[in-house]
């Protein structure tokens, strides 16, 4: 078994995300609270703070669409076929992708 239990937030919500690799296909299950995990595995779930997830980060961590629904595409011509990388944008004033000149926001 090959668990890795990672406790996240996009500041409005926090989940539990508990990865399984050691089954075919490998699994994803998320959970609201630690008490929520499997007694036999929840001493592995981590304590404290959640660790803050951006969009990139959401989507590597195959929590995108808990996180951010409905995240659109990047708004740069070239770029235009792939979802935004939004806080690893290099064209992000300050960091802040939701400045970002090509962030296109859903109308809404």
């Amino acid at each position: 078994m090959s668990l890795n239990i990672r406790y996240l937030t996009n500041g409005e919500r926090k989940v539990y995300a508990v990865y399984n690799k050691g089954v075919d296909p490998a699994t994803l299950d998320l959970f609201d609270s630690r008490d929520d995990i499997d007694v036999r595995i929840r001493h592995y779930a981590p304590t404290g703070e959640p660790t803050m997830c951006g969009p990139d980060l959401a989507r590597i961590l195959g929590v995108l669409d808990v996180f951010y629904p409905g995240h659109p595409n990047c708004g740069i011509q070239k770029h235009s076929s792939t979802k935004c990388i939004e806080e690893s944008c290099k064209y992000a004033p300050d960091g802040d992708w939701r400045r970002c000149e090509y962030y296109v926001q859903k109308e809404g």
